[in-house]
């Protein structure tokens, strides 16, 4: 008995191509890889816009072969949609919700809550639109993240088939030229937005529909062919020797567009070519192309292919609340999580969505699967509203106070946000206040880099004498460099900077990061700003950083206790680099490198909290960013002295 082979086949049309459920396989195991083992995996996330293509070639196959028939109705395709996708839907979002009273702060539930709203409503790519703030939690704790991309694939359902509708009884031609139009506008949007606001393209539907409509594009190309003869070089693909190559060409482009994109890459715009053009590469190809044949259409390919929806929606739920309850997740609990989850997708496919789909026969199936559906939606509302209404505890007031630390303390002043050429949500920030790069005292200090930048700014303003102006480009999300590094905004903002410290030729630059420290050479950069006028270079070490907001870390472990020192739940990573920029920073003769856990931490240990008048105050109000007093003490006891005893060394 062969593996897989009591597996059957996900249709029984004659036109079926296992080779499309396989790269169904290939989309969902990019994804799943990519948040298991992101570091492996750097863009598999592409594997969402191979599901675009996919979702948009198949929908648009179904919609002109029933138009064809005169057998399509919008009733009949929204309840087959419904049929499809709301069990194993609604099952992920109960227990989601289960999981929520049991693992989340009564804060965390207020978002989770609202998360599930838009979630149920087909709104979470809107909804995350407005969570795109830097300071945010991070979206590892997000257990509903992945809701975003199912939120753009039935947008698209939604207003798609009413497009073709109008768009059939014309002439061929004219609805390519309709369609491939629509694609066109999309991505030109798409190109011009993710220049200027990429959050905003990466979940906007008009930025994405072009992915969804170029399958569409190429659906309606094959079924012409089936329908009138239509003849197209690339519709001819099936039966040419060219099919083969061509085949590996689409796999060879989206293994290329894994390793080499990242999150640190702009995205999508052009990069999103590189998986869509893959996939339509294999799509076109056909199913006896040797790649797609052998490899795609294996049976064990197949049925990945068809748990990839419960499998997509289960992975990622499981890996955050692990991620919230546990902190970083070692090698060994992830694979564990992953088995998990497919699992579960095996489970949920055979118990709940092929049962539901194809055994129950009731006309009101559909009918009862939205009525569910409204009722999680209701519920998440009705908890919202009533964890609102409960009195608060100590846990409480105090995840509320850091959950609101930056508008509370107004550190958009404080830390000069306004100082950055980059916005919140990613976009490019044409103008910034000539404060920020104008000097009016004889001396200058210019802090140069990202967000872990900027949360230095108020303990030197607080600490630097009046006489000495304090001036500030710090970008965020962007590492100081004088070389490019494929992230188009900051490569701005860098270039912005450097301008601006030519102009200046400040006594000292002060650079700052949140990581990735090995991967500059600030040693050049010290260099190269030398040759430009400036007489030193300061750069600042990593600050201790958590594997969660530290506040959530205190109410959940150390509220009562509240030691000083804390060794759990911290990012060794940050004594690996401060090892090494010391060992290669320390003797240079070009730049001043100062230890940040030197006077934050004892051994393996750093510190929480500092006392104030009205009881204490965490070192950072999220993962890593200084509170107020944690500014004023690192400026005053490790970057101040040293800014001093530069200057003294000047005199002498």
């Amino acid at each position: 008995m062969k593996l897989f082979s009591w597996v059957s086949p996900l249709s029984s049309e004659k036109n079926y191509r296992p080779d499309i459920d396989g790269l169904r396989a290939v989309a969902v195991l990019l994804v799943v890889l990519f948040h298991g083992f992101p570091i492996h995996f750097p863009g598999g996330f592409i594997g969402v816009d191979v599901f675009f293509v996919i979702s948009g070639f198949l929908i648009s196959s179904i919609i002109f072969a029933h138009m064809q028939s005169n057998k399509f109705t919008l009733l009949d395709f929204y309840r087959k949609r419904i049929n499809r996708i709301f069990p194993a839907l609604i099952l992920v979002f109960i227990v989601c919700l289960i999981a929520s009273k049991w693992i989340l702060f009564r804060e965390e539930q207020v978002d989770f809550n609202k998360a599930l709203f838009f979630s149920t409503s087909f709104l979470a790519n809107i909804y995350l639109l407005t969570k795109s703030n830097y300071f945010d939690a991070s979206s590892e704790t997000n257990p509903l993240l992945h809701m975003w991309s199912l939120g753009v694939e039935e947008q698209f359902y939604i207003l798609w088939p009413l497009l073709l509708m109008l768009l059939w009884k014309m002439h061929h031609r004219k609805v390519l030229a309709v369609i491939g139009l629509i694609a066109l506008i999309s991505f030109a949007l798409c190109l011009d937005m993710v220049a200027r606001n990429q959050t905003l393209a990466f979940y906007m539907p008009i930025t994405r529909f072009w992915e969804l409509a170029i399958g569409s594009l190429f659906a309606y190309y094959l079924h012409q062919e089936n329908r009138k003869g239509f003849r197209l070089a690339f519709s001819r693909l099936e039966t040419s020797p060219w099919r083969h190559p061509v085949s590996i060409l689409g796999i060879g482009l989206i293994v290329f567009g894994v390793f080499h994109l990242s999150t640190a890459s702009t995205f999508p715009g052009v990069n999103a070519l590189i998986p869509v053009i893959g996939s339509m590469c294999i799509i076109l190809a056909g199913k006896d192309a040797l790649f797609n044949k052998f490899v795609l259409s294996n049976r064990a390919m197949v049925f990945i292919g068809a748990i990839s929806f419960p499998f997509y929606l289960w992975h990622w739920p499981i890996l955050s609340f692990l991620q919230i309850q546990l902190g970083p997740l070692s090698r060994e609990v992830r694979m564990t999580a992953v088995a998990v989850s497919l699992l579960l997708a095996i489970l949920t496919y055979f118990m709940v969505e092929k049962p539901v789909r194809f055994s129950i026969k009731s006309q009101k199936k559909s009918l009862i699967l939205f009525l569910i559906m409204v009722a999680v939606a209701l519920y998440a509302v009705m908890d919202w509203v009533s964890i609102n209404s409960q009195p608060l505890t100590k846990q409480d007031v105090f995840l509320r106070h850091y959950k609101n630390y930056v508008s509370e303390h107004k550190l958009s002043d404080l830390y000069r946000t306004d100082c950055s050429l980059i916005n919140l949500n990613g976009s490019i920030r044409n103008e910034m206040p000539a404060s920020c790069i104008t000097p009016t005292q004889a001396k200058s200090v210019f802090i140069w880099g990202d967000s872990h930048a900027q949360h230095l700014y108020y303990g030197l303003r607080k600490t630097l004498p009046e006489n000495v102006s304090l001036l500030q480009v710090a970008s965020y999300g962007c590492a100081p460099s004088i070389t490019p590094h494929g992230k188009l905004n900051c490569d701005n903002a860098n270039a912005r900077a450097l301008d601006a410290i030519k102009q200046v030729k400040p006594d000292i630059v002060l650079l700052a990061q949140r990581d990735h420290h090995e991967s500059n050479d600030f040693a050049a950069t010290a260099e190269y700003l030398k040759n430009a006028g400036v007489k030193h270079v300061v750069l600042l070490g990593p600050v201790p950083q958590w594997t969660e907001n530290l506040s959530r870390i205190y109410a959940q472990h150390y509220l009562d206790s509240k030691p000083r020192y804390l060794g759990n739940y911290l990012n060794e990573d940050i004594f690996k680099t401060d090892r090494y920029l010391q060992d290669k920073y320390q003797k240079s003769d070009v730049l001043t490198y100062v230890s940040a856990t030197a006077g934050l931490c004892q051994g393996k240990k750093c510190m929480t909290y500092f006392p104030t008048a009205e009881g204490y105050e965490l070192t950072t109000f999220d993962y890593g960013h200084l509170t107020l007093e944690t500014s004023h003490y690192v400026a005053e006891t490790l970057l101040v002295p040293t800014i001093q005893a530069l200057e003294n060394t000047n005199t002498n």
